[in-house]
């Protein structure tokens, strides 16, 4: 005799809780629980779930029997968790300095053929130009930028977020294409911590600025691990591109390296750091990755898989 699946009511609840704390003590991401649910109801049952979005016409009948199972699961995880269900697709995140107010830009995901541009109008969408290229208005990376604000900026103020957006989306591309080193994995976290620091309500400018060392630093010592050089455990970057310099890699960083270079007493306010110094190390440590990759020989940028 088949069990019987519990598909609404307290035996539903039940079962999903249980699924759920299974899940939780797995330290599986929240994101990523509903098709896992799925796949254990799937399992537990012998029935076949389809994971959910459109259903498409001609499906199995078997399959379309417990479509409404799979979205009752996708529904009890939307419920139970919200908008922290929601999977980040962006690569990440910067913070700008836009008319004397900090802004963070989020990035989108980018496939194929785009060309960036500034414009005033907030539509909330991408614009096809043809020849399958689409047009994206980098003015709406600004995260909550209202129309009104869009409309009111400055044509140097377009050029500005212009520049960022060109920045911070070749710094984040280096570190996306290298993020399957576990330094490059931790400095992308560091990003982060950059950002939320200058962002939070009670800014933490000194821990931002630690965080912009520790993507510079994690970023250089991964090229020295790459091609089998050591390096010392130190935060010291002079030193550390001095030795990165014995494998070839090299660079003019003395002006980025004055901007980021900060030590650990600074996350104890034992350092002075302000709102710009923040701000002028985190787009340093930005320019830095890609400075790194950009500037890496030919055989180098291989074996680091810089694209």
């Amino acid at each position: 005799m088949s069990k019987v699946i519990p598909t609404e009511g307290q035996a539903f609840d039940e079962m999903m809780r249980a699924i759920d704390l299974e899940l939780i003590s797995q330290q599986l991401p929240i994101p990523h629980r509903p098709s896992k649910a799925i796949s254990i109801v799937a399992r537990k049952f012998n029935v076949p779930i389809p994971i959910g979005g459109t259903l498409p016409k001609g499906m199995d009948p078997e399959l379309a029997r417990y479509a409404p199972l799979g979205a009752s699961i996708n529904k009890w995880y939307r419920t139970t968790y919200g908008n922290r269900i929601k999977i980040e697709m962006s690569p990440g995140l910067i913070v700008v300095l836009l008319e004397g107010d900090l802004w963070s830009m989020r990035f989108p995901v980018v496939y194929g053929s785009v060309r960036f541009v500034t414009s005033r109008t907030i539509t909330g969408r991408t614009t096809s130009i043809g020849s399958g290229q689409i047009e994206y208005n980098v003015v709406e990376s600004l995260k909550d930028i209202s129309p009104a604000k869009a409309a009111s900026l400055s044509d140097a103020s377009l050029q500005y977020i212009f520049e960022c957006f060109m920045m911070g989306y070749r710094g984040l591309d280096v570190l996306e294409a290298s993020s399957s080193h576990v330094l490059i994995k931790i400095a992308r976290g560091n990003l982060r911590s950059a950002v939320e620091h200058m962002m939070a309500p009670i800014p933490q400018f000194g821990e931002s600025k630690w965080a912009s060392l520790q993507v510079a630093e994690k970023a250089l010592k991964a090229s020295i691990k790459h091609v089998g050089g050591k390096y010392d455990n130190s935060h010291d970057l002079t030193l550390l591109t001095t030795q990165a310099g014995k494998y070839g890699i090299g660079g003019n960083w003395a002006l980025l390296i004055s901007q980021i270079q900060c030590w650990p007493r600074i996350r104890y306010e034992n350092e002075p750091c302000t709102r710009d110094d923040a701000l002028a190390a985190h787009h340093a440590s930005l320019k830095f990755v890609t400075e790194l990759a950009d500037q890496a020989t030919s055989g180098l940028r291989q074996r680091l898989k810089f694209r």
